[in-house]
């Protein structure tokens, strides 16, 4: 019923009406879209996001915001006003963001997040599934983002061109 813009009272409605059993209450395996991205390219970014995204309606479920900079270096009262979450290389933000926000979708939001579609970085995903969240009842699955796949396999295939067309220049 979210898909088309309904809430759940609508959809008890709809299926009492239709003589529908009614729809369950929570819906606990989630198929979503992990996805990071920073201030500025590169791997020197003193800030990063990571966002969950459900597949099925493309609503932000959660997100993580992680920053490096800190503004009250060296001043009193640096512990209770700074900013600053994260410690480490910037490129490892959208892995820790990953493992943060998977480990508080029970606790948070009550479900979990079972199919992994992904950008092509496996990072993020092998730490998810390395730290095997929900135990061995289940496990991650990961998807393959087309658009990515399309954009490598783009650029390999160029590469592949390149030499070929060198060589047919030289021969004329």
């Amino acid at each position: 019923m979210r898909s088309i813009g309904k809430g759940a009272e609508a959809g008890k409605m709809f299926c009492g009406l239709m003589n529908l059993p009614q729809p369950p209450i929570r819906f606990s395996p989630y198929a979503v879209a992990v996805d990071g991205t920073w201030q500025k390219r590169g791997y020197t970014s003193l800030n990063g996001v990571v966002t969950v995204t459900t597949i099925d309606t493309g609503k932000v479920i959660d997100v993580d915001i992680l920053s490096k900079y800190c503004a009250c270096k060296n001043l009193p009262f640096h512990e209770k006003d700074c900013k600053r979450n994260y410690v480490g290389s910037s490129g490892a933000m959208e892995i820790q963001g990953a493992s943060k926000i998977f480990q508080r979708s029970l606790s948070l939001h009550n479900v979990r997040y079972i199919t992994y579609l992904g950008d092509g970085d496996c990072k993020a995903f092998d730490a998810v599934k390395k730290k095997n969240i929900y135990g061995n009842e289940y496990q991650i699955e990961k998807l393959e983002c087309i658009g990515h796949v399309m954009k490598r396999m783009g650029t390999r295939l160029r590469r592949l061109r390149k030499p070929i067309e060198r060589a047919n220049l030289v021969r004329r």
